[in-house]
Order: C-alpha cells, then structure tokens, then sequence
C-alpha cells in the first residue's frame, strides 16, 4: 500500500512518539527520548534573527509565549500538516506550513492575552489511494485552543541545547551536568540584537535556589558581550549568570537591591537586567540578567591572581588534577590549599573572599577557618598553593581580631571602614538571611580589605520591618562596639535613608540617582513579564527546609507589599540608626527572635551572658519552644560547673554517650531529679512549671515556706510539688501569670525558663 505526502507525514510523527516512549536500549543504557514535535512552532520572519518559541502545556492549557520583539504582522508558523486555520472569535486566518502570516488582524492586545484555535487539518488521501488506504489516512480534525501572550519591555533570551543528548532536562537533572556548547540569542525589547552567537556551555548554579523548580543557570559566550548594554567596553564579559528569583513574590528583591548597593557606592555591584527566558523553544519565565561575582577588569577590579598562578605554573596541564591538602597558619586555625603549586612573585593582593557555611565550605578548593568560627572561601584565585591561602588567612585574622578586641586603629589600618558600613547597612536594610554567614563577599586588591560586592537577595525583605537582622551576627555586634565604625554607619545610613526615600519611594516614575530609579518604574518594566511568569510560576516556596507554599497575586499587589516594608524598614533604620550619634553604644539584641524590646530580652540576657542558657544557634534562641526534661537538669549542672557523677544515670531511656547524661547522673545523684516508676527519665518530654519549679527547689536544699497559696488554681499543685511551688511563689522565682492563676500543669518555654532563671539566680542565690 502505497501512502501520500501528507499521510506520510502523519506516520512519522507517529513513529516519533513511538520511538519516545522507549525507555531503555538493548544494552542497558538509558535512550535519548527526544522530545515530539511541538504542535504549533512560531519563528520570525526570513531575515531576521532566529529565534523559535513553541506552543507549551500547563496544567490544562496552552500558552504560546512570545518575544516582545514579535512582529505580529510577519511570524512564521509551523505545524504538522501543510495547512491550518487559527480562529479568534468569529475571524479564521488561513496557514500555510512554515510561511509567514499576519497575526495582528485577529490579535488586539497581545499583551493582555488572546485567546485562539488553532485548527489543524486533517490528512486527504491521494487519487491514486485506494478507498482502503484512504480509509486508514483520514483522521479527525484537530482542535487546540491556546492563549497568546507577547512579552513588553523587556529583553528576550533564547538558549538552545548542543543536542538531544544535552538539552534543558539533562542540564536540569545535576548541577554538575554541563552542556559544552550551545547557542544564545539576546534581543532588546525593540528587536536589537544585543547577542547572536555560540555558547561554551551551559549549566545549573545556586545554592538552596538550585533545589527550587524554576532553575538558575549560569552561561559562557563563546564572545565576550556587554549584555546589560552599559556601553563600558569593560563590561564585555563571557559568563553570565540567570537568576531565577523563584522565592521572590516581586522578582524585584535582587534588582533593586544591586541598583541600591551601586547607588550608595558599594564597589563592583553587579551590573543586572530582566529578561523573559525561552529554552529549547519554550518559554521559562521572568528571570534576572546579572554579572557573575568574579575577578575581571568589569566586575570585581582587583589584580588577576588566577592569571598570575597559571603564568607561574606553566607546566601544569589540568589543574583540577591536582590534591588538595590541610595546614594551620600562625593564629592555630586550618585552611585548605591545592598542593603542588609554585605562586606568582607577588601575590598580596587580588582576592575575593566569601563568608560561608562549614559544609559549603568543605567542598571548595581553597578555604580558611578563622579563630572566631567563620568559614571562608577563597573564591578567586581559584587554585591556590600553601603560602598563599596562609598569608590570605592570616591578613583576614588580623582584620578579625581588630574587630573583635574593638582596636579602631588597627581596623582602619586592616579594612576600609566605608565599604563595611555601607554592606552593612545593605544587608541590614534588606534583612538578608544569609547575612554575615553566607553570601557575604570580602575583596582584597593592593590596599585594605573591603566588603562586597553584594550578592543574593531572593529570600530576603521576607520579615517583619522593625528588628534587627545583621546586627546579630557575632562580627557585626563586634564591630558596632568600635564609636569609629558607628561613626560611619551614621554618615552612610543617612545616604541610605535619601537613596531609599528620595528616588526609590518617590512619587516621580523618572525619579534615578546613578542605576536606582523609581519603584513605579520597576513595577511598570517588569508588569508584562510578571503576567506571563505567574502562568507558569503561580507559587512560591519559603521557609525552614523550603515547606511554606503560598500563591503569587501579582505585580501591582506584591510590589505594592514591597514598597510598604521599604517605607517601614527605611523609617525604623533612619532613626534607630540616628540615635546612635547620642549614644556611647547601640542596644542591640544578641538573637534574631529575642528583640530588644520583647518583655524576656533582660531575662535572656542575664542568663546567657552567665553562660546559664545558651541559644540553639549563634542567632536564633527558639523562646517560644518548650524546655525539656533533659534541658532543665543540664542547666542546673552547667550552673554548678558541671561536676562528674559517681554512677551514671540509673534510668533505662538515657544512654550514657546521650549529650545529657553527665547532666541527669549529676542530678540524680544530688536529689535533684528523680525518674517514673517505669524507671525511665524521659528526657524529651516537656517539662511542667510544677516539675521546673521542684528541680530548683531541691537545687537549694528544699527549704519550706508557710505561705499558703492563693491563686485560682492552688488546688491543681500536685502534692509532691506544693512545697517547691509555695517557697517559688513567695521567694519571688515564679512568673508573673495572668488572671491569679499558677498554670502548674502548663509546659514552660524558653523565655519563661530565661525568666525563672533570673529570678532564681537573684532570689534564692544571691547573683546580681
């Protein structure tokens, strides 16, 4: 049976999906399922730059997302079959297979969506068919009906994949797999081409954001381009990086903020831009053009140390194959370097440094420990020998250690203060999560250490307006106790405050000092863009561990959010900040969740300055998570200087290796605690006010008290704590409760733990 032209090319579409459903070939190996033909391909017309973006599914519609650039009037469409109609209300254009049509008769406002059908015709069998194979070609006519969007104001990126083999799902798949090659093209808004060429490669980035669905990329240009069209020849650049901003409700945390940075003179802030992203033909959403944070003559300007190393060791031909290998500078504390390496002649300066986490740490090349905990990266140079990262660490030791023991002049003759205010102030400003602890930049070049650039603002301006942030990072409290460097604080924050009050907040939509420019004008650039993202994105994840899902309303609604925290949080800085003029030292939480003006700020104080509670981190306290059985006994014993047992711990359910049991065998062995009948301790188990209360009062020798007990619920005391609970209330150890009431049975909390600890430590021993 002999099949036509057009029922042939059904067949084969077919054979397409047929071969895509394929899951393993014969040897084990997982195939390469391409993906089937798209079933509607929209391109530009002949001529001009080629870029492709293809009618796409989600949830259960159709979108066809398309350029700002798109010429309505000339787009060539592609389709199975040789002919299509596309409907628009009562108005049919007729389609010919990859020629170009006029769109805008039946598309009025591409930007506020147009809902269309395209209609696609059905096979016709040849003459010469039999009635048999005509039969079999004939298929029902197919209906898709889809809603067309076109970007505004913003830039398109198209990227395309090297092959099937490594294209956007296998990049996807791991942050480690890289396409080597590719193809990019960047048009303006206008149609300009900004960029038409190869790519060395493609590939996943980011931390946390990496494991969010909407994933960040980093991109190398096969030609060195200004992308963000500065016009500084030393902007021309090949790597790039898209920054997805998925946790972001206003896609504007990250803009802004560089804008702002670079507005208050924070060195090398990255220059950025927004862009609508396809890939491999389909649309990604609204994400952020940025510099990457790297050593060059365009971003960070320091001298080129990578350079210098390869220069130094010319005979080496890979260097990722070289070991890396441990040793202890002159202050005690590791760090990491690539052995075998010889250093250039000069290498004390030309360095970007990164605050991070230990286990990020741990999987760089080159890093440091310094003698207060921090972990440092030596992001550039890259590869490093041992002289190097020692004589890096050190100079960086000295800079902390001038912090830390308050010695201004040894400060000013480590660091530029200026740059350490203003990234303070940055990170403060926008309460960035990662503040001081991750994502925190340090460049050295050939003079004094400096802070930035900034970096990584998804996930920040997210809580309330009116506390501290940064100011509770241990390095930042330090260096708020130098009157020098609050000195400069002052003088920036008032900078700060116009920058923020005058251009970003103002009323005027053309309001610009340097990059920042007006929210309105933001909001109005990004508006188009915002609208197709929200299709495809309609959601955000946030959180601890990336658990909280809330919906996207946006951008008038999100923004509108925004402006109202900017106001709020520029108010509360301007004159927190302000006071500090007329005082010898600014109150300062020690804890992010313990603000100063809480009711247990003084209480957890006292006791952590005493070394009687501790924090769950360096800056979180948790007071509103109840005590255990376990805590309770093991703040008592870290009181009275931790003193071994005789025996370990009688009970059944606390091993002896547990972080608690020296604390209960103490206890038990004092009279302080006793277990169930079960013989079990239950050390997990919140602990009552009731049982709190007895554990003190044994503590001091069980001393009895006649005072009766007159609170509404006296009778709700369990007898074996009626004495404790009569000497706690009388002796003034008690909380204050409402409504005359003791809530014996109630848990007690952190902050109310902090609270009882005061008191005891005042009342009944004495401490001041």
């Amino acid at each position: 049976m002999r099949i036509g032209t057009k029922g042939a090319l059904w067949l084969l579409i077919a054979l397409l999906l047929l071969f895509a459903a394929l899951p393993v070939l014969a040897d084990g190996e997982e195939s390469v399922k391409p993906d089937p033909a798209p079933i509607l391909r929209c391109l530009p017309a002949e001529g001009e730059a080629a870029w492709a973006a293809a009618l796409q599914e989600q949830g259960e519609e159709h979108y066809l997302f398309l350029p700002a650039a798109a010429d309505l009037r000339a787009l060539r469409l592609e389709f199975a079959g040789e002919r299509a109609l596309l409907r628009a209300g009562d108005e049919e254009l007729p389609l010919v297979n990859g020629e170009a049509a006029d769109l805008s008769a039946l598309i009025s406002d591409p930007e506020a969506g147009c809902a269309l059908t395209l209609i696609l015709e059905k096979p016709q069998a040849e003459e010469e068919e039999t009635e048999e194979a005509a039969e079999e070609a004939e298929t029902e006519e197919t209906e898709i009906a889809f809603t067309l969007l076109r970007g505004a104001n913003v830039a398109s990126l198209f990227l395309s994949s090297p092959d099937a083999e490594h294209d956007r799902s296998w990049v996807e798949k791991d942050k480690e797999n890289k396409a080597k090659k590719g193809d990019a093209l960047l048009l303006d808004a206008d149609g300009a081409v900004v960029y038409d060429g190869k790519l060395k490669n493609i590939k996943g980035r980011g931390n946390s954001t990496w494991a969010l669905p909407k994933k960040p990329y980093q991109i190398k240009l096969a030609v060195e381009t200004d992308l963000i069209g500065t016009g500084d020849p030393l902007e021309a650049e090949e790597t790039w990086v898209l920054l997805a901003d998925y946790a972001d409700k206003t896609h504007l945390h990250n803009h802004v903020s560089f804008d702002l940075a670079a507005a208050l003179g924070l060195d090398y802030t990255p220059n950025c831009r927004p862009v609508d992203l396809w890939y491999d033909g389909e649309y990604r959403g609204s994400y952020l053009l940025s510099e990457k944070t790297e050593v060059s003559d365009g971003r960070v300007a320091v001298p080129d140390l990578d350079a210098a190393v390869e220069a130094a060791n010319p005979d080496v031909a890979d260097f990722d194959a070289l070991e890396t290998a441990r040793g202890v500078n002159a202050f005690g504390n590791d760090y990491q370097y690539v052995s075998g390496l010889a250093l250039p002649e000069d290498y004390s300066g030309g360095y970007l440094l990164e605050l991070d986490y230990h286990d990020r740490a741990m999987e760089e090349l080159c890093w440091f420990e310094t003698s207060h905990g921090d972990y440092v990266v030596v992001k550039s140079p890259e590869y490093f020998g041992d002289a190097g990262v020692r004589y890096i660490s050190e100079r960086y030791q000295r800079f902390e250690d001038a912090v830390y023991a308050a010695d201004a002049a040894a400060l000013e003759a480590e660091a530029d203060l200026v740059s350490l205010a203003r990234n303070y102030l940055m990170l403060e400003f926008a309460m960035d999560t990662d503040a001081y602890a991750s994502s925190t930049f340090f460049h050295l070049g050939e003079g004094k250490l400096a802070s930035g650039p900034v970096w990584d603002f998804d996930i920040a301006y997210a809580i309330a307006p009116t506390a501290y942030y940064a100011a509770v990072c241990p390095l930042v409290r330090a260096m708020l106790d130098i009157p020098e460097f609050r000195a400069a604080v002052v003088q920036e924050e008032a900078r700060l405050y116009e920058l923020v009050d005058g251009t970003l907040l103002s009323a005027n939509p053309e309001a610009r000092t340097g990059r920042l420019r007006a929210l309105t004008d933001y909001q109005e650039e990004l508006e188009q863009s915002y609208r197709m993202d929200l299709l495809l994105w309609p959601e955000v994840i946030g959180g601890e561990g990336w658990t909280e899902v809330s919906a996207k309303r946006g951008a008038a609604e999100e923004i509108a959010d925004f402006a109202a925290y900017l106001k709020t949080r520029a108010d509360w800085l301007h004159a927190t900040v302000s006071a500090w003029a007329e005082t010898e030292k600014p109150n300062l939480p020690r804890f992010l969740d313990v603000p100063v003006d809480a009711a247990f700020y003084q209480d957890v104080e006292f006791t952590v300055l005493r070394k009687i509670f501790m924090g769950v981190s360096a800056t979180v306290f948790s007071p509103y998570e109840p005590m255990s059985r376990a805590m309770v006994v093991t703040v008592l014993h870290r009181m009275n200087g931790s003193p071994a047992a005789a025996a370990p711990a009688p009970f059944t359910d606390v091993a002896e290796d547990a972080w608690y049991a020296a604390a209960v065998a103490w206890g038990v062995e004092q009279g302080i605690v006793k277990g169930y009948e079960d013989n079990s301790f239950r050390p997990g188990i919140p602990v009552s006010r009731q049982e709190f209360v007895t554990f003190l009062h044994r503590s001091v020798g069980s001393p009895e008290r006649a005072e009766a007990l007159g609170q509404i619920d006296a009778a709700q005391v369990a007898d074996w704590a009626l004495a404790a609970m009569r000497w706690a209330v009388a002796s003034g150890v008690y909380l204050d409760t409402p409504y005359n009431a003791l809530f014996p049975a109630e848990g007690s909390l952190r902050h109310e733990a902090a609270t009882i600890l005061t008191r005891y430590c005042r009342q009944a021993l004495g401490m001041d």
